[in-house]
């Protein structure tokens, strides 16, 4: 399969793909939502690909709480500005003439916050053809208005759930380079399909799980274990993540 029609190993998520990449090339600012797992970060990774294919300058924050993160992903998309030598505060004037020389795009992910300053770096980024997406972990009504009032960005796009035969592709992959202690019977395949829901992260959880030995018995998956041991991870992620808000 193509890389076109796979997204960093994600199928199925073409389609959504090519709706971000359209809005950062026309300078938009995107609010990426869904849950964590869901695949933002994969989809993210991907885009900066496509957009570097094409030239462009593109700045990429894994973990984004500060205005320094957002600075640090913009000076590596323009190296040519040197940072050594300038304050912060000049560092973001030089970067943003940079943008306006060469619009590019800045992809954060896991805002989890956006103080004063960093609301203010990016409404000054506005107009200078740059395209952002933030990409936020929304599990909740309260985390969902929490990202809207940021007030930063001109549209939302809900990342949902993978379909069951995209599921069952990653299941597969998984699968053959990683294979468990024992072989995965179709009853089991189908019960870790639907535990999932559609969350490539959460079967990817269930996946390493299933290399122990104690989340088998007999030969075949002890599913309970498998997602309460899975469940528990999230929420400890999340709120971890949560923390910094």
């Amino acid at each position: 399969m193509s890389r076109d029609s796979r997204v960093d190993g994600l199928p199925g998520r073409k389609k959504l793909l090519d709706e971000v990449e359209e809005g950062v090339l026309h300078g938009s600012t995107l609010l990426l939502l869904g849950p964590l797992g869901i695949g933002k970060t994969s989809i993210l990774r991907e885009l900066s690909v496509r957009l570097r294919d094409h030239g462009r300058p593109c700045g990429f924050s894994p973990d984004t709480r500060c205005l320094g993160d957002i600075t640090a992903a913009l000076a590596s998309a323009y190296p040519g500005t040197d940072a050594s030598s300038l304050t912060q505060r000049s560092l973001r004037s030089s970067l943003r003439l940079a943008v306006e020389r060469q619009p590019g795009a800045l992809l954060l992910d896991h805002v989890t916050a956006a103080g004063t300053a960093m609301k203010g770096f990016l409404r000054s980024l506005r107009g200078t053809g740059l395209g952002v997406v933030l990409a936020a972990d929304v599990e909740n009504r309260r985390d969902h208005a929490a990202a809207r009032a940021l007030h930063l960005t001109h549209m939302e796009i809900t990342v949902p759930p993978l379909a069951g035969s995209a599921m069952a592709t990653l299941l597969n992959d998984r699968l053959g380079r990683c294979p468990p202690p024992h072989p995965m019977h179709g009853d089991d395949r189908r019960q870790l399909l639907r535990l999932a829901k559609g969350n490539p992260g959460r079967l990817a959880v269930f996946m390493e799980l299933l290399s122990e030995e104690r989340f088998w018995r007999d030969g075949r998956v002890s599913t309970a274990p498998v997602q309460g041991t899975a469940l528990e991870l999230v929420l400890q992620h999340y709120l971890r993540a949560n923390t910094a808000r």
